[in-house]
């Protein structure tokens, strides 16, 4: 009886509390370089990936083939001299992902690049719907389509749950949950 008292009594929006753990398995960004990358352009990369990658699960190292080969290196399709080149590597090193200096010229092109290595359609979907909403759940389907389908009606339940206590929470919630769905396949 009391712990559902007390449980009752800290009501409490999303807004106020927050926390991601990201775990202890880390990515690592492999950034190919040779000597004919400007030395400015090198450190705008160091400058971007510490802001880009210091909340991310994402360790960004630096490589300069100009001082040797580079065992990751063999894994990226072709390399244009004096073009930074990424390869992302998976935390167990099975997987990995050549990403591309952008051809065209943003604004500022090493922010793009490794910006790329952090962002997603998900991503950008979640936090365009964090503020206004109460809780916004990532689904990330899985390969079994009937143990996917049992999962979303659970969130789509929960969900249902909760919007009718909305008008009850202390601070004003502008939307119920919302949910983001990464599938399977991607």
């Amino acid at each position: 009886m009391t712990a559902a008292a007390a449980a009752h009594a800290c009501r409490y929006t999303v807004r106020d509390v927050g926390f991601a753990d990201l775990g202890n398995e880390r990515y690592t960004f492999f950034c190919f370089i040779d000597d004919q990358v400007p030395g400015g352009q090198v450190d705008q990369l160091g400058q971007a990936a510490s802001v880009l990658f210091g909340d991310a699960n994402v360790r960004f190292q630096l490589v300069d083939l100009a001082k040797g080969e580079h065992p990751q290196a063999k894994r990226l399709a072709k390399r244009k001299p004096g073009v930074p080149a990424g390869l992302l590597l998976s935390p167990e090193g099975e997987l990995a992902w050549p990403v591309d200096f952008p051809a065209a010229a943003p604004d500022n092109p090493e922010w793009a690049f490794l910006s790329s290595v952090v962002s997603s359609p998900a991503r950008d979907e979640l936090i365009k719907k964090l503020i206004p909403a109460y809780a916004v759940i990532l689904f990330v389907e899985g390969t079994d389509t009937a143990q996917t389908r049992r999962a979303r009606i659970a969130v789509d339940d929960a969900i249902k749950a909760i919007t009718p206590l909305l008008p009850q929470m202390p601070k004003p919630v502008d939307h119920p949950p919302e949910v983001v769905v990464v599938p399977a396949n991607r």
